[in-house]
């Protein structure tokens, strides 16, 4: 889902048409990017009257998140959630309820992924969480290079584009067979819905399995 193309995750009708693929169709991962610029370390360090307001507006769309991804653990499946590291979003915004049940992290820096600008290699830190076990995500710098300053001109925006060692983890993460969490699943593996079987029907079975 792009947000560049019209969409809203705060949107009733966006969030409806997401629903129905997620419990009719079936997604294996569920990838999450969302905006981190209310919640990055630029944003930590701006007054409250600034930074709540910026906050606020980010709610409906990542409450709307949160629910996905329970939904995705209640039926047997993964979600992944990439933000910039030690962001506020895992700890302050509704996607901090993820962290009330189990779930795993990993830093992965873009240099160590190749990330250049200008032939200049970019840190930017990644940290990424998901509800299985983490197994290409893992790629911290390894040293011996100065890094390029994200400051003005447009490179904390080009900072943004993955590198396409970064790609090719994420796919990689996505595609293979995730790792059953301790404890095992929390049901049996059901991947898609009846589409003869109404929303409000699912919802409710997934509240009770809940």
């Amino acid at each position: 889902i792009d947000s560049r193309y019209g969409w809203s995750l705060g949107r009733l009708c966006d969030q409806l048409l997401i629903l129905k693929g997620l419990l009719y169709i079936g997604i294996q991962t569920l990838f999450l990017a969302p905006n981190c610029f209310p919640w990055g370390n630029h944003s930590k360090a701006s007054p409250p009257q600034v930074r709540e307001p910026k906050r606020l507006a980010e709610e409906p769309a990542l409450e709307f998140l949160a629910v996905c991804c329970f939904f995705q653990v209640l039926l047997g499946r993964r979600y992944i959630i990439e933000n910039c590291a030690y962001s506020d979003i895992f700890t302050c915004s509704p996607l901090r309820y993820l962290r009330r049940i189990p779930y795993y992290k990993a830093l992965l820096d873009q240099c160590a992924c190749g990330g250049e600008i200008n032939g200049q290699p970019v840190r930017k830190r990644s940290e990424f969480q998901s509800s299985h076990q983490i197994q290409h995500l893992h790629a911290m710098c390894p040293g011996g290079h100065k890094h390029l300053t994200l400051r003005g001109g447009g490179l904390p925006a080009a900072s943004a584009r993955y590198p396409e060692e970064e790609c090719n983890r994420i796919l990689s993460e996505c595609v293979n067979p995730a790792i059953v969490p301790e404890g095992g699943r929390l049901m049996p593996p059901k991947m898609t819905f009846s589409r003869e079987q109404p929303l409000e029907d699912i919802l409710y079975e997934l509240r009770e399995i809940a």
